[in-house]
């Protein structure tokens, strides 16, 4: 893999690696990789607008077919850091509108992206976490993952996520977790349909291949899904 913008694999130069973009060499496979394992690669606004970046990158890229969303360390993404979270309270409306905005944007640029796009979840997604699992075509999680929506213990409503949620897990599921604030395993995460299956690998979190059970590992699944999706509008364009 080479990487894509300056700052040692980070997306839009600046020095800065809280967002890791690495292309394949033949510009197939695009990897995008929130680095901020020591907080749970929470996002705040510079990881937002990195993650914008890197599927701008996307999009202007020909020989892009897929792409691959994952977390460094042992969690996929711990969803909107608190610190953030605070700095926020001290905004003005309309900075927080433009901020809400933003972020909407974020997730938006990943439901809206013209390849398919993977999820692999590694570890928990809590919060926007979920969020960003919501908007992936295709999502894998380690059988260790655990997901919540947990914004009600902080008296806040999973509001900028929740189109892209409801829509996933439809809205009795949403409804239930929204309130509760409950966490839940990757087992019951594929059974709302949230994510798409569960690894069955030797490695606890290890969701990039099978193991010896006739699981498939997810490269060979990320060129199914560009196969079947570009099918599928062939088909829209010319029946």
């Amino acid at each position: 893999l080479g990487s894509s913008g300056g700052g040692g694999g980070g997306v839009g130069g600046g020095g800065s690696d809280v967002v890791l973009h690495e292309v394949s060499d033949d510009g197939a496979v695009h990897r995008v990789t929130l680095n901020r394992p020591d907080v749970h690669n929470a996002f705040n606004d510079d990881v937002v607008a990195r993650v914008r970046a890197a599927f701008a990158a996307v999009r202007a890229d020909e020989r892009a077919r897929c792409v691959v969303l994952s977390g460094a360390g042992k969690s996929f993404s711990a969803g909107a850091d608190l610190g953030y979270m605070k700095r926020m309270a001290a905004y003005t409306r309309e900075q927080n509108e433009d901020d809400a905005r933003a972020l909407y944007d974020m997730f938006d640029d990943v439901h809206r992206c013209a390849v398919p796009v993977v999820a692999r979840v590694n570890g928990a997604a809590v919060g926007g976490g979920v969020g960003l699992v919501a908007c992936c075509d295709v999502a894998f999680a380690a059988p260790r993952a655990r997901f919540g929506l947990t914004e009600v213990r902080l008296g806040l409503v999973p509001a900028v996520i929740s189109p892209f949620v409801t829509r996933r897990i439809g809205f009795s599921a949403a409804s239930r977790y929204f309130v509760t604030g409950e966490l839940f395993d990757a087992h019951r995460a594929h059974h709302m349909g949230l994510v798409s299956d569960v690894a069955r690998a030797a490695g606890d979190g290890d969701v990039d291949s099978g193991g010896g059970d006739g699981s498939v590992p997810v490269e060979v699944v990320v060129i199914a899904v560009a196969l079947s999706l570009a099918l599928v509008m062939c088909c829209a364009l010319f029946l």
